[in-house]
């Protein structure tokens, strides 16, 4: 998941090293970024639902998270609310949030 103030367009340039190594990585903008609305309404807590939503319309019954800076909470509240087995493993880098 993207950093502060980024994007999905963080990940442009690493098709070749994810291919390279049988990766899919899938970059999903939150709220209010890339070419998204900003909803005020929305808190943390609301993003693991739309990960689920986008894991299920992509057909993944078993996926990763990876959250750098920024993304920490994001990626934290994924893995405490998304369910058992959903998740393979969860990192964070360089970790930063509220």
């Amino acid at each position: 998941m993207h950093g502060y103030p980024r994007s999905r367009r963080e990940t442009l340039g690493l098709e070749d090293i994810a291919r390279r190594h049988s990766l899919r990585i899938i970059y999903p903008d939150r709220n209010g970024y890339g070419f998204t609305n900003l909803n005020s309404d929305r808190k943390i807590a609301d993003w693991p639902a739309d990960v689920k939503a986008l894991a299920q319309h992509l057909s993944l019954y078993q996926f990763a998270l990876l959250g750098g800076s920024g993304s920490s909470p994001y990626t934290l509240v994924c893995a405490h609310q998304l369910p058992a087995g959903m998740l393979s493993g969860v990192g964070i880098m360089t970790g930063a949030g509220p």
